[in-house]
């Protein structure tokens, strides 16, 4: 598997995985135009960090982050060969 920084050219693909994740999310509506324009910044800056981006099919473990309350996804993932992880996620709210 290689894993390489984003590319503009991935830009489209990676809009597309954030209306996945987004569509799931009562916090976040996909803006493809604020996704574009926060994509590039981050793919053409210096100062925001790398976006990631794997390329091959031999992944050995994804990883899925959902809201507790989210018992859709949760059948979701589990129909699809997902299983609970013992890992907790964190999160601060800073507004």
């Amino acid at each position: 598997m290689q894993i390489l920084k984003a590319k503009n050219e991935d830009i489209s693909e990676l809009c597309q995985l954030l209306d996945i994740l987004f569509s799931q999310e009562a916090e976040f509506k996909p803006n493809h135009d604020a996704q574009k324009k926060g994509l590039a910044m981050v793919i053409n800056g210096n100062d925001f960090g790398e976006i990631l981006v794997a390329k091959d099919n031999d992944i050995k473990r994804i990883t899925l982050l959902t809201d507790n309350d989210n018992q859709a996804a949760h059948h979701f993932y589990e129909q699809n060969g997902f299983m609970r992880s013992p890992m907790i996620a964190y999160r601060k709210r800073l507004d």
